[in-house]
């Protein structure tokens, strides 16, 4: 049933995949259980709007059971320029067109996009021709794809036309539903790093209260690995803790060691041409091998080597030494270490030392 158009109308669906997706779609979201809903989950997570979001499994699991299911048969428009819609729709069977106006084109140059005529759309009837006048295909939708975005944050008017190529399903959610699953993300994260400071021996006699106001010094930072977090010798402008993942403290430093002597090797180059080095060794020979093994063994060379001197885990503090405990309002000392990613992925609370200092002097 497309709700919006009130039409009644059977889609037929070829591939046996779209019928599995589609049975699930069918479901109330009552009846929706896990392992049916986590067949979804692949589609939504390749969805740019929700991969900045940093969504894990659970957060996807609660996405969906907040989402409608709508179907727009072939032919009709799901949203049209100007239209009040503040849903957010991801296309999950079928193909659908995304047309613009030129005062819309977003930085596109519109000579580069086809602009709807009846020539050129002679698939489109004459009631949708009417309704595309002066618009340019934008972009081809195919599942996976989404569009929404701005009508959902912003609560503005719809920027685009979006036109039904084959029978299409979508999964739709509203700006009420996104509110709420955004309050929602948002107390369990906050419970979740509000027990994570606890735990962390520094903060534990602090209230929750407290700790709470620790989020508007902090920012979550992600790391992959082998990222530098920061360098030796950098001015220290902040430090971190540790959610999760692995850091590692390393050091260059400077190894003083004496070379060995390939005398061998010597004794070829000593000679004019090859074949001089064929000839039997004389005694001259031999001093000079001597005094060169000599001199070359006393020789002291300087060689610079980075050192591992430890790795820190979940709850700990990377850099608080050279940010904080030597921090002085009229200098900053370098740091003397670099911290390097060693794990896959890490996630790290950073701490601006000019916002933390006082404020953590302040909490105790």
């Amino acid at each position: 049933i497309n709700m919006e158009h009130n039409v009644c109308v059977r889609p037929v669906i070829k591939d046996q995949a779209d019928k599995e997706l589609l049975k699930i779609l069918n479901l109330t979201p009552e009846k929706r259980n896990m392992e049916k809903l986590k067949q979804i989950i692949p589609i939504l997570k390749r969805i740019k709007f929700f991969s900045q979001r940093d969504i894990d499994q659970d957060d996807y699991m609660l996405l969906l059971e907040s989402m409608s299911r709508v179907y727009v048969p072939k032919g009709q428009f799901v949203v049209t320029e100007g239209q009040t819609c503040t849903d957010f729709h991801v296309l999950v069977v079928g193909r659908a067109t995304v047309y613009i106006s030129s005062a819309l084109s977003d930085g596109h140059n519109v000579t580069d996009l086809k602009k709807v005529t009846q020539t050129s759309h002679k698939f489109l009837s004459e009631e949708s021709l009417k309704i595309l006048k002066d618009k340019y295909e934008f972009m081809k939708l195919k599942p996976g794809d989404s569009f929404g975005e701005n009508s959902l944050i912003k609560d503005c008017p719809a920027t685009e036309t979006v036109y039904c190529n084959t029978n299409s399903h979508f999964l739709v959610l509203s700006k009420v539903k996104y509110n709420e699953i955004l309050l929602k993300l948002e107390q369990k994260r906050n419970l979740m790093w509000k027990k994570f400071f606890k735990s962390i021996p520094v903060f534990e006699e602090l209230t929750l209260n407290s700790i709470e106001k620790l989020f508007y010094l902090t920012e979550l930072k992600k790391f992959k690995k082998n990222d530098t977090i920061f360098k030796q010798g950098e001015v220290p402008k902040g430090f971190y803790v540790i959610l999760d993942g692995i850091v590692s403290i390393n050091k260059k430093i400077e190894v003083n060691y004496r070379s060995s002597v390939d005398v061998g090797s010597y004794y070829k180059r000593s000679h004019v041409n090859a074949e001089e080095a064929h000839e039997d060794v004389t005694l001259q020979d031999f001093k000079s091998i001597y005094h060169y093994t000599v001199n070359e063994s006393q020789k002291l060379r300087k060689e610079c080597r980075v050192k591992e001197l430890i790795t820190f885990g979940t709850g700990q503090f990377v850099g608080i030494e050279d940010a904080v405990m030597k921090y002085s309002k009229h200098s900053s000392i370098p740091f003397e270490y670099s911290a390097v990613c060693k794990s896959a992925e890490a996630h790290l609370f950073y701490f601006d030392k000019m916002k933390s200092y006082e404020k953590l002097h302040y909490l105790g």
